[in-house]
């Protein structure tokens, strides 16, 4: 799995920026954006799936947690998808995937969803007043069904481009 990160979450993780390599991906349902944001004084960490758009949050970030942000990763990932309904054979093949690398980010269209997405996390999490678990699964599953339009002029929404993606590389 690749993870193209920004500058702030770089810095976060312990990261120099000019030390972290370009990376493009021969995968793309298996390159990820990753940014860092503050709600309700508390660090978020949204990730944003390169081909479909699909976006799992990590709230309460601290730098405690950014040693072990791998697994946490893959945790999270795991219980949002199992939390759609998604089959346990399309939880594993994006599990399959042993390690995260680390790159900078390099895709202008998915840095501009992910924007939009934080702007729509902010705004749920701060009309709700908190970053609990209940209101970061409700606010997840509403943003991932979001329609979104690219160069293509066709809509998707990302948990269905999601399903459709994994099926097809499992065929």
């Amino acid at each position: 799995m690749i993870l193209h990160c920004t500058h702030k979450l770089l810095h976060d993780l312990g990261f120099k920026p000019k030390d972290v390599p370009d990376a493009l991906s021969s995968r793309p349902l298996l390159s990820w954006h990753a940014n860092v944001f503050r709600v309700l004084r508390q660090k978020v960490v949204v990730l944003v799936n390169d081909q479909t758009f699909f976006s799992i949050v990590l709230p309460g970030m601290k730098k405690v947690y950014y040693a072990d942000f791998p697994n946490i990763v893959r945790l999270c990932l795991q219980k949002t998808m199992i939390s759609e309904g998604y089959p346990i054979e399309y939880v594993n093949f994006l599990m399959a995937e042993s390690g995260i690398t680390y790159a900078r980010t390099c895709n202008r269209q998915v840095i501009s969803v992910m924007n939009d997405l934080v702007r729509h996390y902010t705004c749920d999490f701060e009309d709700a007043g908190s970053c609990d678990s209940n209101i970061v699964t409700w606010t997840q599953q509403r943003t991932n069904r979001i329609p979104f339009l690219a160069g293509t002029r066709k809509s998707w929404f990302p948990i269905e481009r999601l399903a459709a993606d994994i099926k097809a590389q499992l065929q």
